[in-house]
């Protein structure tokens, strides 16, 4: 919750900071020579509550719209990751970049994101988990979210451990939200299904329905792939986080998405997204994995902007996260460096 109030904090006194133009003092140290940009779903805006964690992957078609348009008129270079490592080892442009990237491979990149790439000729990359589009993705996130959006009281029993929560509000849902992820993040995949069926009761299958509908369909998928305008990248097949694994298990996700996704679009997969990329969850082990499967480039979710020495350090490639709760003048603060700054506590974010 703390996260979720410092975000609303930043959307209010954003526009305030941009006026007094104070941000161009980060530009040059923190500014880096460009941004990687971090979505994972494109959605019409709803009046209902949404948990935060889920509202914070979900940005609208006209606030995509916005940005782009805003990023234009800073004068902006859209690459596409294909384009990145070399512009970062040889920077000849004389404006910053900026590059588009989606993670997890969501129906509705394909329904709402991609026409409007397409309506500016901007590139971008989705990184596909592979489970999603195999029908046999774990969106634990979502079906919690469906549960406790409808439900005042949830009570159950894992492994000899009581988990109880009252819900009357919606703070409360949010509370019993992060509790669960955790407990979710701390389960082996195998046992998620049984844990969800105890959360979901009855109405189990009912959200597990709605959640099978979420991801893009491998034809979806090749069709983007054939688009001059659409990188596809690996987010491993399960979506679990990789230090949690061994490293047998660690390299099947890594290098098996990369051999499902080049199976069925027919073409070569070189950048990889990091699931739940913090520095404890990818670290030394997970890069090097990840180089020898031979991937070109691979994203975290660290935030921050793309240095010079990222040239040396293109698999662990830091981001600007984008949802609802950033505006342009967010998005102006954390490109122009004062935002990465400051959660950083003023390092410049490497590795």
């Amino acid at each position: 919750m703390i996260n979720y109030l410092n975000k609303y904090i930043a959307w209010y006194l954003s526009s305030a900071i941009e006026r007094t133009g104070s941000h161009h003092l980060f530009n040059n140290t923190y500014g880096g020579l460009g941004h990687i940009l971090m979505f994972h779903r494109v959605l019409p805006q709803t009046s209902s509550f949404r948990i935060h964690n889920d509202k914070g992957l979900e940005i609208s078609p006209e606030h995509l719209e916005s940005i782009i348009r805003f990023l234009q008129k800073e004068n902006y270079h859209f690459l596409s990751l294909d384009e990145l490592p070399e512009f970062i080892k040889n920077n000849k442009l004389g404006n910053k970049f900026s590059v588009f990237t989606f993670d997890d491979g969501y129906f509705d990149n394909y329904q709402y994101a991609l026409p409007i790439f397409e309506k500016y000729k901007v590139p971008f990359t989705v990184y596909v988990t592979t489970d999603l589009p195999d029908r046999k993705a774990l969106l634990w996130w979502y079906f919690l979210e469906e549960v406790l959006i409808q439900s005042k009281k949830l009570k159950f029993t894992w492994k000899e451990t009581k988990y109880e929560y009252s819900m009357h509000y919606n703070i409360l849902k949010e509370r019993a939200f992060m509790s669960l992820r955790r407990l979710m993040i701390d389960t082996e995949r195998e046992e998620i299904p049984g844990l969800l069926r105890l959360i979901g009761g009855s109405d189990y299958q009912r959200y597990w329905d709605r959640m099978e509908a979420l991801g893009m369909s491998w034809e979806q998928i090749r069709e983007m792939a054939g688009n001059r305008l659409v990188t596809i990248g690996a987010h491993t097949i399960t979506h679990r986080a990789l230090s949690r694994l061994s490293a047998e298990e660690a390299r099947h996700e890594i290098a098996g998405s990369k051999i499902i996704i080049e199976n069925k679009i027919g073409r070569s997969v070189k950048h990889f997204s990091y699931p739940f990329g913090k520095r404890n969850l990818a670290g030394d082990r997970e890069r090097n994995l990840v180089n020898e499967c031979g991937f070109s480039s691979a994203t975290t979710t660290l935030f921050g902007n793309i240095q010079p020495q990222h040239a040396d350090h293109l698999l662990s490639l830091p981001r600007i996260t984008v949802n609802s709760l950033v505006s342009t003048s967010v998005l102006n603060l954390s490109i122009n460096g004062l935002i990465p700054a400051v959660r950083n506590r003023f390092k410049r974010l490497v590795v």
